[in-house]
């Protein structure tokens, strides 16, 4: 029920902004005017301000909004993820990284890069003219 006392705090700015108005209406030059209403401009800021903040605790008490002012027990508790949460593995698990590093290296073909024969070189390109004749 805190958004009602928001919302007449709305009502309220509104009032005193139409009164600072209407005393400020009895200057008769512009100049004399103008502070006036730049002050009830300043209360209806206010005004507003305060409905948005009647409407945020408004919205945030229905039933099918969830909202961050209720309590932490109805919200459900964050996962983390295994992977992160214990960096030691299993030792009952029986998998064991080394033998199965060892595995796949023993697996692998050896690079050939030594024993290839390296390409032809290129011809130089040229800077004019028709290129890839």
């Amino acid at each position: 029920m805190h958004y009602l006392v928001w919302i007449s705090a709305g009502f309220s700015f509104i009032w005193m902004a139409g009164a600072v108005e209407r005393f400020g209406d009895m200057g008769a030059a512009p100049e004399q005017r103008l502070p006036f209403y730049f002050v009830a401009l300043g209360l209806l800021g206010a005004a507003l301000y305060c409905f948005y903040k009647g409407y945020r605790g408004f919205s945030g008490d229905l039933p099918w909004v969830k909202s961050k002012n209720r309590d932490a027990e109805e919200t459900p508790k964050k996962r983390t993820l295994s992977r992160f949460a214990d960096p030691e593995p299993d030792p009952k698990s029986g998998f064991d990284v080394e033998a199965a590093f060892s595995r796949y290296m023993n697996g692998r073909e050896p690079d050939n890069e030594q024993t290839q024969e390296p390409a032809a070189p290129r011809p130089p390109r040229g800077g004019f003219g028709r290129k890839g004749l």
